[in-house]
Formats: C-alpha cells, sequence, structure tokens
C-alpha cells in the first residue's frame, strides 16, 4: 500500500509538471493513467448541409499546418506512450524543460502499458510559426500490474514550427 502510494505521488506531481509546468506543487492529478493519445482524424462530413451556401475554401498553408499540427500531436501521443523520455525530449518537445524531463522519466520508471488519447476537436489558432490547441486527453496506464482508472482532462497545447517542422512547445491543463 505504501509503495503504491508512493508510485501515485510520483506519477501525479510528474504528470503535473509536464501537464501544467505554472501549477507545479500547488495541484496534482488524483490517480495517474496510462497514457496513449489518439488524434481526432475523422474526415469532415461531404459538403454542406445546404448546396446552396458556397464551401469555407482553406488557404493550401493552413490546410497543411492543420495536417502538420495533428501529426505533431500524434507524434508526441507515441513517443509519450513509448515511455522514453529521452526520445520524448529529442524528437517531439526539445523545449522540455531539465524539471519537466526529470519528472516524465521518474513517473516512467514506476507505470507501465501507458496510454494517452488527444481529441482535438476544431483547428488549431495558427500565428506564424506558434500555434495552440485545446484537445481533450484521455490518460491510462498500469502501476505493478494494476490498471488505474482513466483520467480526462483539457490540455492545451503549445506548438513552434521550426525548419518547416511542427513541434511540441509546451502543455497546460485548462
Amino acid at each position: 500500500m505504501k509503495r503504491t502510494s508512493l508510485v501515485l505521488a510520483v506519477l501525479a506531481v510528474a504528470i503535473v509538471i509536464v501537464a501544467c509546468p505554472w501549477a507545479g506543487a500547488q495541484t496534482a492529478f488524483h490517480e495517474p493513467s496510462t497514457t496513449s493519445v489518439a488524434v481526432n482524424t475523422e474526415p469532415a462530413p461531404p459538403g454542406p448541409a445546404n448546396p446552396d451556401l458556397p464551401k469555407a475554401v482553406a488557404s493550401p498553408t493552413e490546410s497543411s499546418d492543420g495536417r502538420d499540427i495533428q501529426e505533431a500531436i500524434e507524434k508526441f501521443r507515441f513517443l509519450f506512450e513509448s515511455e522514453n523520455a529521452d526520445l520524448l525530449k529529442k524528437d517531439i518537445w526539445p523545449s522540455m524543460s531539465a524539471r519537466q524531463y526529470r519528472a516524465v522519466k521518474g513517473a516512467f520508471a514506476v507505470v507501465s502499458q501507458v496510454t494517452l488519447r488527444e481529441t482535438c476537436p476544431g483547428s488549431p489558432t495558427i500565428a506564424g510559426d506558434s500555434a495552440e490547441w485545446t484537445c481533450n486527453e484521455m490518460l491510462g496506464y498500469y502501476v505493478s500490474g494494476k490498471p488505474r482508472p482513466w483520467q480526462t482532462h483539457s490540455i492545451q497545447f503549445r506548438l513552434k514550427r521550426m525548419d518547416g517542422t511542427w513541434y511540441v512547445d509546451g502543455r497546460s491543463g485548462r
């Protein structure tokens, strides 16, 4: 029982630091869960409901950026589920702070089978080489071979484009 409480405490602090770096020690998740990210990739319904109304046309850049941002969030999910803090930092979140890195690495040491699902409605808000997208995140995981309850939170992703590629620049709970 003491070990489970310790594991939960470590994971909770790690996730709070990752999701809400500004919140630090002020708040914590109730119980951490396995993390698997699934980005909402359902295609839009065909055509407008009223054929007399013109279709909204996105510029090729906006459409391409939206897909690239969605792919960045999916890559974040994949790497987070791999439970490898080094790859997470190197391949998708290079701006991760040392504190966030230690928290993520510590959490991955005590959990297994992390599943994270990201459902990102609408489109990201893009301003030049920066973007934000608020997603609904479901987090699930196992501790000592036992599944923990799924947790659901609203997470705001902040992204940056560097050399034509979108990367996670930060995440915060909303």
